[in-house]
């Protein structure tokens, strides 16, 4: 077996003697560089590139030539991130006679970020082909079935346009000509515009192209150009065949040099998109651009018309029927198809919702109006009272919390959550907006119940507050959904036993509605460029995503489903405010444990905030029940409160009691003895999860961490990764006493993973790091233990990358 050289071992015993700090590693990995191992050359390669150590450059020149072809990668990779311009004339050398294709890109792009103009010749040549004066592996084709030439090609582009080679343009042309080519749009185009002016030609002959895509990202690339050809050229392109590229050109326009032709031009186009990007940019003070956008015929237009009249507005209240605003929505929604009446009626619902007392009474209370017409509107005006802060919204805001569609009730009750929320708010407001999450989060029948009213100390009040039922449907609304209406929204009905399940799309399903959902993607498809999408947006695609197997469901048919669904919503809304605090703690120890297990959680979240308001709330809960609840005599809510997660049968309810129990101050505990013993069990319970949760609070009892360190040998991963992870921000110096063997007994872990990046980068002292460097570098003098050292040197580095 080979061993390490003589020399390498007598350098290392030299370095390992005394305390390793990040220029003493960057020494560790330069003797490593030398190794008679490719694997461990590999290794102190990259962390000479993460350590960025410029010292070494003439090493890593040195390792260019290396006969391992994974060191070479890594060496040119290293030298162009560390910007040492001494290393040109070995990369072209590497780029010339190298035969691997993988070296070659990286010394590409090595040169490209090193500003080599010497290299340009060369990088001219693999725009267009494989050069004559460039080596290759011939037979790398056949053997990985894959031309590295197809890589070289685009990188040598982009390093071109990084140096602004003019003489570069005529190969590039070439190489987007070339029919038997790769599509270069993108990376052509975007070089030739950072090449320059002297592009701009051949700019100009790309937007004449017959490809579309060619044509789209030289107009794109012309707006990012400032001269006044590059918007000679983007007014040409106002007449492309393509919507798409027209409007990117006259947005262009518009920003630098806006007219009134130019507005004229956009406005009387064919296309429905470009009016829209026209109106967005409309000052709508100016009636007559109002009057053309009302009536337009496209609904698409009039959608845009809608968004941009609320934008106007800016949120300010529409005192009068007599405001233009106000006329052109309410046209909108009169006179428009359901898609836009209802847009239409949400913005006024924004805007002047005290305008509207009656479309509002019809819209709730009507029974005669289409399920989905109705169901759209509502979601649309609920959108719009959630931008508002006042009572009356409220009002409106609880009669939809009855509405017979699950997204509408849904969404209602989390903009009552915001309110409660809202710290500008009035607090009768606020309290009556608490009152009512308390109720559903309590599962109260508003029908029935007295909601109990909270004042602005906090104390509870009986206050009745009159709002709209459910649970009383009518034959009507559970009626068969209409198949021939789900047919026509391209849903899957599957068999004709399973049609009364309803709707299979799971972002019609989480939308509320099977035709949104179904022009949201027709119109997702059309769409090239899409946006980012909002947080709102991802948390529902997200939430669409979990129905992988596109299972029936039927939303609304099922009355307790629907009255849970709220009280779940509710009891993790009210976790949002200090003042729910005594009623969550009764719903914890409600028997149902979905029920308890979201209370613990609002708890939890609660205490993240504000532990005292926890520790200080009254006892308001009802005595618990067993033989063991006699034995514990409970000082404060929150004990009992979390004795009782603790003693459940339900184990995530105990894993979430343990995790509000980690929140809690040692010194506060009135009862930790009893906790002490509980948690003991939980950290000899055979599931793992509940081990790991059990480990910070039996740290908060005071319990000694060396006592952890056992569990660093566990039979489960993750209690092994979680232990080190707890020790590491609970035990520092224990950590690092373990970190060594443990990451060597688990080399699928990093030590990033292990003590996590803030722990590295902030709570680790350099006297720590030098320690835990020199208990790395100790174990890189034993050649019986070389397996070990590929582990080894990644950790040392990330100590100090």
């Amino acid at each position: 077996m080979t061993q390490i050289s003589p020399s390498l071992n007598e350098s290392l015993a030299g370095l390992t003697s005394a305390p390793i700090g990040k220029a003493e590693t960057c020494r560790v990995l330069e003797v490593f560089a030398q190794s008679d191992f490719d694997i461990l050359r590999v290794k102190a390669v990259q962390g000479l590139r993460d350590l960025k150590a410029t010292d070494s450059v003439p090493l890593l020149i040195q390792a260019l030539h290396d006969d391992d072809e994974d060191v070479r990668v890594d060496a040119a990779e290293s030298l162009g991130l560390l910007g040492d311009t001494s290393a040109i004339p070995a990369l072209i050398e590497n780029l010339t006679y190298d035969p691997c294709a993988e070296v070659k890109q990286n010394a590409v792009q090595a040169l490209g970020l090193l500003n080599a103009k010497e290299a340009a010749p060369l990088l001219r040549q693999l725009v267009i082909g494989r050069g004559e004066e460039i080596q290759w592996d011939e037979d790398e084709y056949h053997r990985d079935e894959w031309d590295g030439w197809l890589d070289i090609q685009i990188m040598a582009i982009d390093a071109l346009a990084k140096l602004k080679d003019v003489e570069a343009i005529e190969p590039i042309m070439l190489a987007v000509n070339d029919p038997e080519n790769q599509d270069l749009s993108v990376q052509a185009m975007n070089a030739l515009a950072q090449i320059g002016d002297a592009s701009l030609p051949s700019l100009g002959v790309c937007t004449q192209s017959s490809s579309r895509r060619r044509r789209f990202h030289a107009v794109r690339a012309l707006a990012s150009m400032s001269s006044d050809k590059a918007l000679e050229l983007l007014d040409k392109a106002l007449d492309d065949p393509d919507h798409d590229i027209r409007i990117l050109a006259f947005e262009t326009l518009l920003r630098r040099k806006p007219s009134v032709e130019l507005f004229e031009r956009a406005l009387e186009d064919n296309s429905d998109q470009v009016r829209m990007a026209a109106l967005a940019k409309l000052d709508l003070d100016q009636m007559g651009y109002l009057q053309r956008a009302l009536s337009d015929p496209s609904p698409k237009v009039q959608l845009a018309l809608v968004r941009r009249l609320s934008d106007a507005q800016s949120g300010a209240p529409i005192t009068s029927k007599e405001q233009p605003f106000f006329k052109a929505l309410y046209i909108l929604f009169e006179n428009s198809g359901a898609e836009v009446s209802s847009s239409a009626l949400g913005a006024l619902a924004a805007l002047a919702p005290e305008l509207i007392k009656q479309e509002l009474k019809d819209l709730f209370e009507r029974s005669d109006m289409p399920k989905d017409e109705q169901e759209q509107r509502q979601w649309a005006v609920v959108d719009g009272l959630s931008k508002r802060d006042d009572v009356f919204c409220l009002e409106w805001l609880q009669q939809a919390c009855g509405s017979a569609s699950r997204s509408v009730r849904l969404k209602a009750l989390a903009s009552i959550g915001l309110l409660a929320g809202k710290d500008e708010l009035d607090d009768k407001v606020k309290a009556q907006a608490l009152a009512v999450l308390i109720a559903f989060g309590r599962s109260k029948s508003f029908a029935d119940e007295e909601i109990e009213q909270i004042d602005a100390d906090g104390d509870t009040e009986n206050e009745e507050v009159e709002v709209s039922t459910d649970q009383e449907e009518s034959e009507e609304e559970e009626a068969q959904p209409d198949l021939e209406a789900m047919k026509d929204a391209g849903l899957d009905l599957g068999h004709e036993k399973d049609q009364s399940e309803g709707p299979t799309s799971s972002l019609g399903a989480i939308l509320g509605h099977e035709a949104i959902a179904k022009d949201l993607i027709e119109e997702a498809e059309d769409q090239e460029d899409i946006g980012e999408l909002s947080l709102n947006e991802q948390a529902l695609l997200n939430r669409a995503r979990r129905n992988l197997r596109r299972r029936k469901i039927d939303l609304d048919g099922d009355a307790e489903q629907i009255e849970q669904e709220l009280c779940l919503t509710a009891i993790h809304l009210m976790g949002e405010h200090d003042w729910t605090i005594g009623q969550l703690m009764a719903i914890a120890q409600s028997e149902q444990a979905d029920k308890a297990l979201a209370a613990l959680e609002a708890l939890t979240r609660l205490a993240d905030r504000s532990v005292d308001a926890l520790l200080s709330a009254q006892e308001i809960v009802e005595e618990t029940e067993g033989e063991e609840a006699e034995e514990f005599d409970p000082r404060t809510a929150i004990e009992k409160v979390v004795f009782t997660a603790l003693t459940s049968s339900q184990m995530t309810v105990q894993k979430q009691g343990l995790r509000l129990l980690a929140k809690l101050p040692q010194d506060k505990l009135v009862r930790g003895d009893v906790f002490r013993d509980l948690v003991e069990k939980c950290l000899q319970d055979s599931e793992s999860t509940l081990r790991i949760d059990a480990m910070p609070a039996y740290l908060v009892l005071g319990g000694d961490a060396s006592r952890l360190v056992s569990y660093l040998q566990d039979t489960s991963t993750l209690v092994r990764q979680a232990t080190m992870r707890l020790l590491a921000q609970k035990a520092p110096n224990l950590a690092i006493d373990h970190i060594v063997d443990f990451l060597l007994g688990n080399p699928e872990q990093t030590l990033d993973s292990l003590l996590g990046e803030e722990m590295m980068t902030k709570h680790l002292s350099q006297q720590e790091k030098q320690r835990l460097a020199s208990s790395f570098a100790s174990k890189l003098t034993n050649d019986k233990a070389k397996a070990e050292w590929t582990i080894i040197l990644p950790a040392m580095t990330q100590l100090y990358a």
